[in-house]
């Protein structure tokens, strides 16, 4: 389900490998406006992205979007690595 910040076109799946812990997700929103209208991967956070993304700037990134609730489906964040692309992280807590 989309939280009250984007209309999202289901359906939305999620990619597990030999776990129960979702690995990665594909949906489709019209209301995120993508850098350079590329592709934004969302990586999976753990229990708490704000460990992940504790990182993001030590390791030479830039952090775009601080933790961020998404209600019920819990929290992002987003970031720009490296090479310059932007990622984002999901956890529930």
């Amino acid at each position: 389900m989309c939280s009250r910040l984007w209309v999202c076109s289901l359906p939305f799946f999620l990619l597990t490998f030999k776990t129960a812990v979702p690995a990665a997700a594909l949906s489709w929103a019209t209301a995120i406006n993508l850098l350079d209208k590329g592709s934004l991967v969302y990586l999976n956070g753990a229990d708490d992205l704000s460990v992940p993304l504790s990182k993001v700037e030590a390791a030479g990134g830039s952090i775009l979007l601080e933790k961020t609730s998404i209600g019920p489906n819990g929290f992002m964040a987003k970031f720009l690595d490296t090479e310059g692309n932007k990622v984002a992280f999901h956890s529930i807590k």
